[in-house]
C-alpha cells in the first residue's frame, strides 16, 4: 500500500506503465489517504506535501491531479521553490514529460533530505523506447509499481505494457499487438518479457533469480544461464576462459554456485541462442529448439544487453536479469537503467547498512591499502569486481550502505540541495491521536 510514511530515510517510488493503465488512479489513491489527516490541499504553498503535474499530463484537467490542485508547470526549478523545512512528500505527475536534465537532481536532492516523493509517468514513447529522462529516474528509484491492464485489441486478454498511437489519441497493447516502424519479426510463439532482480550488492539478488530457475526447472522448462567473462569471483579468481566456456555464479553464502555460459556482451548471447557458436552439437541443438528462457547475471557488465533484449522480448523470448541499478557513486549503471525502462516486473531487494544497521539501497566501495580502508572518490573506474574481504588479489571491497552513510569523496555537488526534513513529535496527527485518548 502506498503511503506517505513509514521508512526512516527518504524514498523515490516511481509509478510507471502505457497508457490508460490507472497511474494516475494511484496517485489519487495516495492523496486520499493523507487528504484530512496529514495533509491539507486547502492550505496551498503552506501544504506539507507539494504536489505538481506537467502541462502536458492530464490535459482535459488543468492545474488538477484527479480533484485535487496541483502546481502545473514544466520548470523543476519552480516544484524545487515550493519546497520548505515542513516539507514532508513530493508527488508529481507527467514526470516522462519534463525534458529538464535538471529534474533527475531535484529528485535525487528531494531522497537525500529525507524526503518522500511519488512521480507517474510513461516509462516508453510509442515505438517503446524510453521516454525522455525516465531511464535515469527509475535507476535512482528505491521501488517501482508497474502498471498494466489487459490489452485493448478486442479479444485480446494479455497484459498491456506498452502504448500504441493511434490518429488521434492512444491505447495500451500488449507486446504481440504493439506495431511500429522497424518492429522485430517473432521468433518464438509465446509472449516475450523481461524480469529484473536489482539492488545494491549483498541483497539476496542471486537468490531470488535463482528461484526462478528452481520454478522452470519443476515445469520441465529448459533455459540457459549467461554471465560476464571478466566477472571472475570466489573460486574463479585467477583462471582464463574462452568465450562459452562453462562457469560458475557464486552465491554470498559460498554453498551454492550455479553454472553459467560465459560471455563478453550481447552479442555472444546472441550468438549462442541463435546456433552461430561454431560448436557444432550445440548449434545444432539450439537451432532446432530454440532456447525461450534466458537468464543473465550481472546485466550492468553486458554491453548491448539493452538492444539486444528489447529486440528479443518482440521476438517471443523472455529474460531474467540480476544487476546494480547504480555505481558507488549513486549513478546509473551500463545499461540497468534502460533495461528498467521496458521489464515488465522489477523486484527490489535490500541488504541492511553495515554502518548503521538500518535498510541499505546502495553499494559502498572502498579501497584497501596497508590494511586499511578508504571510500573510493568519486573519479574512480566505475567497474571493479570486488568482495566482502580483501587478500593478495583484492583490492576493492564492497559494504551494503544506507544513503546517509554513504561515502563518495570528490562527488560533484547537484543542482539542488535542500535542509533534512525532521519528522515533528508535535504534528497534527500526532495530536489528532493524542485527543482521541
Amino acid at each position: 500500500m502506498l503511503s506517505f510514511r513509514g521508512s526512516r530515510h527518504g524514498e523515490l517510488i516511481t509509478i510507471t506503465g502505457p497508457n490508460l493503465s490507472g497511474k494516475t488512479t494511484e496517485i489519487e489513491r495516495l492523496l486520499n489517504s493523507a487528504h484530512g489527516i496529514i495533509w491539507d490541499p486547502a492550505k496551498g504553498e503552506s501544504s506539507n506535501i507539494v504536489v505538481a503535474k506537467h502541462p502536458r499530463d492530464d490535459i482535459s484537467n488543468p492545474g488538477k491531479i484527479a480533484g485535487y490542485p496541483a502546481l502545473e508547470t514544466d520548470d523543476p526549478d519552480l516544484i524545487a521553490k515550493q519546497v520548505t523545512k515542513d516539507t514532508e512528500a513530493v508527488v508529481i505527475s507527467g514526470i516522462n514529460f519534463f525534458e529538464d536534465p535538471k529534474i533527475v537532481d531535484l529528485l535525487h536532492a528531494l531522497v537525500l533530505s529525507n524526503r518522500k516523493v511519488y512521480v507517474a509517468g510513461h516509462n516508453l514513447d510509442w515505438e517503446g523506447k524510453p521516454f525522455n529522462f525516465m531511464p535515469q529516474i527509475m535507476s535512482i528509484s528505491n521501488n517501482f509499481i508497474l502498471k498494466d491492464a489487459p490489452c485493448m485489441v478486442q479479444g485480446c486478454r494479455l497484459g498491456a505494457t506498452r502504448s500504441q498511437k493511434l490518429s488521434s489519441s492512444g491505447e495500451r497493447r500488449c507486446l504481440i499487438h504493439h506495431s511500429f516502424r522497424g518492429r522485430p519479426d517473432v521468433h518464438i510463439d509465446r509472449l516475450g518479457g523481461l524480469e529484473l532482480f536489482v539492488g545494491n550488492m549483498y541483497a539476496s539478488k542471486t537468490t531470488a533469480w535463482y528461484e526462478k530457475m528452481k520454478e522452470l526447472d519443476a515445469k520441465g522448462i529448459r533455459y540457459v544461464v549467461f554471465k560476464w567473462s571478466n566477472d571472475k569471483r570466489f573460486s574463479e579468481r585467477g583462471k582464463e576462459y574462452r568465450v562459452f566456456d562453462k562457469g560458475v555464479i557464486g552465491m554470498n553464502n559460498h554453498k551454492a554456485s550455479i553454472p553459467a555460459i560465459l560471455v563478453r556482451d550481447m552479442a555472444d548471447v546472441i550468438r549462442y541462442i541463435r546456433g552461430e557458436t561454431g560448436i557444432d552439437g550445440l548449434d545444432s541443438m539450439n537451432r532446432k529448439s530454440p532456447v525461450g528462457h534466458i537468464f543473465i547475471d550481472e546485466g550492468q557488465f553486458i554491453e548491448g544487453i539493452y538492444a539486444g533484449v528489447r529486440d528479443m522480448i518482440y521476438q517471443g523470448y523472455r529474460f531474467y536479469v540480476t544487476g546494480l541499478m547504480r555505481t558507488f557513486k549513486i549513478e546509473p549503471f551500463g545499461e540497468m537503467a534502460d533495461l528498467l525502462t521496458i521489464a515488465d516486473n522489477i523486484s527490489v531487494m535490500y541488504a541492511y547498512c553495515e554502518a548503521c544497521g538500518q535498510k541499505a539501497t546502495e553499494s559502498q566501495r572502498l579501497i584497501v591499502r596497508n590494511g586499511q580502508k578508504s571510500p573510493a572518490p568519486y573519479l574512480d573506474k566505475d567497474i571493479a569486481i570486488g568482495s566482502k574481504e580483501a587478500d593478495e588479489d583484492v583490492t576493492e571491497v564492497y559494504e551494503a550502505r544506507c544513503m546517509d552513510c554513504m561515502e563518495i569523496p570528490g562527488k560533484p555537488k547537484g543542482d539542488y540541495s535542500f535542509k533534512p526534513y525532521v519528522p515533528l513529535s508535535n504534528s497534527r496527527f500526532a495530536l489528532k491521536v493524542s485527543k482521541g485518548n
